[in-house]
């Protein structure tokens, strides 16, 4: 008896749907004043990914970074991003995030705009 072990993909078969593709691996979604950062990290868990401000000359920098080696592809699972943010406008909360479904979620929130107080009054 033969055993046959080739595995043919079956591209007509197949569908997947997902939004964050690699060309594109993040998506920025705004909720009142925070802004979430959802960004693609497919195969690195919580303790491969290192999440860090950095500054250059003119700029603040949000960077995500983190490498795992596959142990059965034998690759090399890897990101490296950076965004460009105000610090001077982040809320003292700051910056939270957490990695679950090979997707990493940065949550970052800011101050509240001020209102100015503004009087209205009757002119006699």
């Amino acid at each position: 008896m033969f055993l046959d072990f080739d595995l043919f993909f079956d591209r007509p078969f197949y569908r997947f749907q997902r939004e964050l593709k690699d060309i594109y691996p993040y998506e920025v979604v705004r909720k009142d004043n925070q802004v979430i950062l959802v960004h693609n990290v497919v195969g690195l868990g919580r303790n491969d990914i290192n999440i860090k401000l950095e500054r250059d000359e003119r700029n603040d920098y949000l960077v995500i970074s983190g490498e795992k080696k596959n142990e059965i592809t034998n690759k090399i699972d890897k990101v490296d991003s950076r965004f460009k943010i105000n610090l001077k406008q982040l809320d003292k909360d700051g910056i939270e995030w957490k990695a679950e479904d090979g997707l990493l979620y940065i949550y970052i929130t800011y101050q509240k705009p001020k209102q100015p107080e503004i009087k209205i009054r009757y002119k006699e």
